[in-house]
């Protein structure tokens, strides 16, 4: 199950692992709901532990959600939404090639 969050980092500008019943996960995809984003792919993994036992090994951070951009992990809820209200967001993902 691991495999698939390898694969979605590849495939993907933005990638969300999540949980469906989650309120930070919740929050972090509004959050980036808010945004044009061109590319994204939210891995629910309630049923699939693997997901997020990989997000584990590659980023040491234990809970979701775990958002990456162009590979690269901005963490979870707390971190994406100060970055979101400071405006980096934008920014990160305009330099990512991920909004439309």
């Amino acid at each position: 199950m691991g495999d698939e969050l390898d694969k979605a980092l590849e495939e993907h500008t933005v990638v969300v692992v999540s949980k469906t019943w989650c309120g930070f996960c919740s929050r972090v995809k509004s959050v980036l709901g808010g945004y044009p984003i061109n590319d994204m792919v939210v891995l629910e993994c309630d049923s699939k532990p693997g997901i997020q036992s990989r997000a584990t090994e590659l980023t040491g951070q234990r809970t979701v959600p775990n958002v990456f951009i162009a590979g690269k992990s901005y963490g979870g809820c707390d971190k994406v939404v100060a970055l979101h209200n400071s405006g980096q967001l934008q920014t990160i993902l305009s330099e990512a090639g991920a909004l439309e």
